[in-house]
């Protein structure tokens, strides 16, 4: 699972899934650390439940939210923090 940062003004990431190699469709789920150019967090978002079918790809766009007092223009980058696979 790989994470961009989309570039809009509000908070939203880009996740890549990558199930290519999965024999079988899974359902993933995720959080998302939102780091400003420092590398320092201000926010977090979370990826629902969402289907990957089997030998495929999906590209999802997840919105978060910052922490309280950072402006929506100083968030750069994100993280996958933790991901899971069922």
């Amino acid at each position: 699972m790989q994470c961009h940062s989309s570039g809009a003004a509000r908070p939203t990431s880009q996740l890549r899934i990558d199930n290519g190699r999965g024999p079988k469709s899974y359902y993933f789920t995720a959080v998302v650390r939102l780091k400003n150019a420092q590398g320092v967090q201000i926010g977090s978002s979370t990826l629902a439940r969402t289907l990957v079918k089997a030998r495929s790809a999906k590209t999802v766009d997840v919105t978060g939210t910052l922490d309280s007092g950072v402006a929506s223009g100083e968030w750069t980058d994100c993280a996958v923090a933790s991901a899971t696979r069922s």
